[in-house]
């Protein structure tokens, strides 16, 4: 038995399947749909539908994809690489849409990855909680406007 299980690490190590289980990152790995509000700059309010499709990468980096849209067919793709070290989060992020782009920092606690995005005309804190098989996004801005939140299920 001893053997088998020395044999079973090592072939996990080789397909990487070690790195990806023990990675602390790892809940937020899948492919998530459903339904968000977002606040616009205006105040009003606007239904979409999201989708997030999020993959390990080398080390301990999480690439993440998220794609919103409303019935009107406006759009908005966020693209971020963080790593953890030690529960501490670093990377970057671009939202394709309307060209913006900058560091993420944070924290990782469990089931719980806190980002924090600053551009000069905008900051907001993001929170993705992983909980059962679903995968809740929010963003609430700490400067200038626009906030958002989705529910989202695999």
């Amino acid at each position: 038995m001893k053997h088998l299980m020395t044999l079973l690490a090592y072939i996990a190590l080789l397909t990487g399947d070690y790195a990806y289980a023990t990675s602390p990152l790892a809940p937020f790995v899948g492919y998530w749909k459903g339904a968000a509000v977002g606040k616009v700059s205006n105040g009003n309010q606007e239904n979409l539908t999201c989708t997030t499709n999020n993959s390990l990468q080398s080390g301990d980096s999480l690439r993440i994809v998220l794609r919103c849209a409303n019935a009107a067919g406006v759009s908005l793709k966020v693209y971020a690489t963080v790593q953890s070290i030690g529960g501490n989060l670093s990377g970057q992020w671009e939202e394709r849409t309307y060209s913006v782009s900058g560091p993420v920092s944070g924290s990782l606690q469990g089931n719980v990855l806190i980002a924090r995005v600053d551009r000069p005309n905008y900051a907001a804190t993001i929170r993705i909680t992983r909980n059962g098989s679903g995968l809740s996004v929010s963003v609430t801005p700490t400067k200038g406007t626009g906030s958002f939140v989705a529910n989202l299920s695999s």
